[in-house]
């Protein structure tokens, strides 16, 4: 917990210190004060930054008499006095960025890698702007959390592939196309991805509504492996 309280009043004690019009007896004592109880509350409560803050130099001050009038002594002081105030200003948010919890993990998506690596084909038998545009709207409506609209462009993706796998729907594709594990990515898009689809685009309104998750349409991993194998034929 960020005790921002108690760091303004040690910054207010040092602004105080600075701005004194006192001896530089009084000042040095004051001074070593300060910086001695911050640093203890620091090593009580922020472990580690005691020495940063320890590090940050002595007042600078002579007790002796020729000193006292020094103009340029009082300017060290005076400096490192608003250091010290400045690092006190700036703690709070440094404590804040270290106490903050990591951002959330990016949602999985169609990697912007396989998205490329279909701008790159040239194919005599197949245009593939459609299905490229299909997944850059894919991509674009989990970014905005539209996940209605990714469960219709999932289903739209997998009824626009087939002929590449010289089938004439991916239901032929999922059950015929492929080795085994290939088999069992493309039948969990038919089973499921094409079901949770069929549902949202042919409910009817009622009563109540519950509206899908991302967790719902995340069917990001087989539709790499459908992807992958579409490159590998057209290139």
């Amino acid at each position: 917990m960020i005790d921002a309280k108690a760091i303004e009043e040690f910054a207010r004690q040092g602004k105080r210190i600075r701005d004194e019009d006192t001896i530089a007896t009084l000042a040095k004592a004051e001074y070593v004060r300060w910086v001695d109880a911050v640093k203890a509350w620091l090593e009580g409560n922020h472990s580690g930054l005691g020495g940063e803050w320890a590090s940050l130099g002595y007042s600078g001050l002579s007790t002796s008499v020729t000193d006292a009038l020094n103009e340029s002594m009082w300017t060290t002081f005076r400096s490192r006095v608003n250091s010290r105030i400045d690092w006190l200003e700036k703690l709070p948010g440094r404590l804040q960025s270290q106490t903050s919890p990591p951002p959330a993990p990016a949602p999985a998506r169609i990697d912007e890698g396989r998205i490329d690596e279909l701008r790159q084909i040239q194919s005599n038998d197949f245009d593939l702007r459609r299905l490229i545009r299909l997944c850059e709207e894919i991509n674009i409506c989990v970014d905005n959390r539209c996940y209605l609209a990714v469960a219709a462009l999932i289903r739209a993706l997998l009824d626009h592939v087939p002929p590449v796998f010289g089938k004439g729907s991916f239901t032929q594709v999922a059950n015929n196309y492929g080795r085994k594990s290939f088999k069992k990515n493309t039948l969990h898009l038919e089973n499921s991805a094409r079901n949770i689809a069929d549902d949202h685009l042919h409910r009817q309104i009622g009563q109540r509504e519950s509206l899908p998750t991302f967790q719902q349409v995340n069917f990001f991993t087989d539709l790499d492996v459908l992807l992958a194998e579409i490159i590998r034929i057209l290139r």
